[in-house]
C-alpha cells in the first residue's frame, strides 16, 4: 500500500544499534507546526518504502506507512522508559545536517 499524499498523525522513530540494525524507540505525534507538516509530508512522500526498515516491526494497532530511514528529526523527551522507549517525545525540527547512520543508541543505565 502506498502512502496517501498529505498530512500524517505521527512519526515512527528509530536509532541504530551497535550492529547497525534500526531499532524502534517510539512515536512522536506532537509539536508539528503547519509548515512542518507540509515539509515533512513532502519528504516522506519521496522516501516511501514498501517494507518496514526496523529490525522487528514496532508494535502497532494502526495503519503504518513505511519510509526509508533517510530523515533525521530532533525531538525533546522526558526520558527513557525501562523498555528503552522515549517518554513523551515532542517534535522540534528536521535535521538535514545529520546523517541517519549517526543516530546511534547509547547504553543507558537501568533505573
Amino acid at each position: 500500500t502506498s502512502r496517501p499524499r498529505g498530512a500524517f498523525t505521527s512519526l515512527v522513530l528509530g536509532q541504530y544499534d551497535s550492529a547497525g540494525a534500526l531499532r524502534y524507540v517510539g512515536d512522536v505525534g506532537g509539536g508539528f507546526s503547519a509548515d512542518a507538516v507540509k515539509s515533512l509530508s513532502t519528504m516522506l512522500n519521496r522516501a516511501t518504502a514498501t517494507e518496514c526498515p526496523f529490525t522487528g516491526p514496532p508494535p502497532s494497532g494502526r495503519l503504518v506507512f513505511w519510509c526509508r530511514p533517510e530523515l533525521v528529526v530532533s525531538v525533546r523527551f522526558a526520558g527513557w522508559s525501562p523498555a528503552g522507549m522515549l517518554r513523551f517525545p515532542v517534535f522540534e525540527w528536521v535535521r538535514p545536517d545529520i546523517p541517519p547512520a549517526s543516530c546511534q543508541l547509547v547504553e543507558r543505565p537501568l533505573s
